[in-house]
């Protein structure tokens, strides 16, 4: 059953909500909407579609995956193997008398987001991506029909940032926030460079990573660390020598795993 839920006026200028389409915004506050006292509900699409988009064809699915790889969402499963979702910082809601016992089993497995399940920039990336032993430049790629129309892009963008550079728990490092990676991010898609692009660097940077590639490099990056985008772009000096470690790291994985 539906509750009356409290919208914030910090909701609109959140920065991990606010890039995103307006589709996926609404769809956020429709599971705010379907979620019983301790922030949970099913991890059902049509019964969500339902619920959203009662009088129209509508889908929220890409938008609930896109939630999920921001971090705004956990998906899991229960002891008794029902598919839940829970929303993150629940208790920013102030649920007067709360049903708890009316509420939905707690997650006892959390699905972990994965090269596998990152489903809306790394499988496009993969489809576009040669596997040449050198990759060929972004303008190439394009003018090839790399390029292809993107919703959100600065939101896909972020999303990789936390997969793949805020390893191992998805925040930026201590000294860093997540705005000041969007704001990177927006200055390279002004450059030119198309989500996929970007994406494929920020995985590629992380290959590097972690073989070792840049451990000898001032600062050192070693495998494990946490990374931003400033290791691919200087807001003073353009994009970096990282980023072609970053494009031939990205093809030798792709080239060995075909």
């Amino acid at each position: 059953m539906a509750r009356i839920r409290t919208i914030k006026p910090e909701f609109w200028h959140d920065e991990k909500l606010g890039p995103l389409a307006p589709l996926t915004r609404l769809v956020f506050l429709g599971l705010v909407s379907m979620a019983d006292d301790a922030g949970r509900l099913l991890d059902n699409g049509k019964v969500i579609d339902a619920f959203i988009f009662p009088y129209t064809d509508d889908t929220a699915g890409s938008a609930v995956d896109e939630l999920w790889m921001l971090g705004r969402i956990e998906r899991g499963v229960t002891d008794s193997g029902q598919r839940v979702i829970q929303i993150t910082n629940w208790t920013h809601q102030k649920v007067d008398h709360p049903n708890l016992k009316a509420a939905l089993p707690p997650l006892t497995t959390v699905t972990a987001i994965t090269r596998e399940g990152f489903a809306t920039a790394s499988r496009a990336i993969r489809d576009s991506i040669s596997t040449s032993d050198q990759l060929p430049a972004t303008n190439e790629r394009e003018a090839a029909g790399a390029a292809r129309p993107v919703d959100n892009p600065i939101g896909q963008v972020m999303a990789a940032v936390r997969l793949y550079l805020y390893v191992p728990d998805g925040k930026p490092p201590a000294d860093w926030s997540d705005s000041r990676d969007a704001s990177i991010a927006q200055t390279l898609l002004k450059r030119g460079d198309s989500v996929s692009a970007i994406c494929d660097a920020i995985e590629g940077i992380r290959l590097a990573v972690d073989r070792g590639a840049l451990a000898d490099w001032t600062p050192p990056a070693r495998k494990g660390d946490k990374l931003t985008l400033r290791i691919l772009y200087h807001t003073k000096h353009g994009v970096l020598p990282t980023w072609t470690v970053a494009m031939n790291a990205l093809g030798t994985a792709l080239k060995g795993a075909a």
